[in-house]
């Protein structure tokens, strides 16, 4: 895999435990569900009642022409799937599992392995 980053963070919410990071290029993702999403943008989330962190795509709420071109508005937090791409589901009963938990950037990597054109591995 290519050494240099493909994806840039757009920003935070929800006191920093939502990353929002945009990809180079979009990417053609299947969910935990199978479902297909297109999209070049996702939101690190975590956990506020245990300790889990899980990526989700992001849609844009909605699409807007400017000169000439459309551009996409990133809608978050309500224009998220809430269905993971990435991460481990833990128990809120046992509190979460910290062994699963990573840096934001090793979930991107995984993601921009497994769906970017660029890496072209994918089905």
């Amino acid at each position: 895999m290519n050494s240099r980053a493909h994806w840039t963070v757009l920003g935070e919410c929800f006191g920093g435990r939502w990353r929002v990071w945009r990809f180079d290029e979009p990417l053609d993702m299947r969910d935990a569900l199978g479902r297909r999403h297109v999209t070049r943008d996702v939101v690190v989330s975590d956990a506020h009642t245990h300790v889990e962190r899980l990526v989700f795509p992001v849609m844009a709420k909605r699409r807007e022409e400017r000169d000439g071109r459309l551009s996409e508005v990133v809608g978050y937090p309500a224009g998220y799937v809430p269905v993971e791409v990435e991460g481990t589901a833990t128990l809120m009963v046992d509190g979460g599992d910290p062994s699963t938990v990573e840096p934001d950037e090793a979930y991107l990597a995984r993601l921009w392995a497994r769906w970017s054109e660029e890496e072209a591995g994918h089905d």
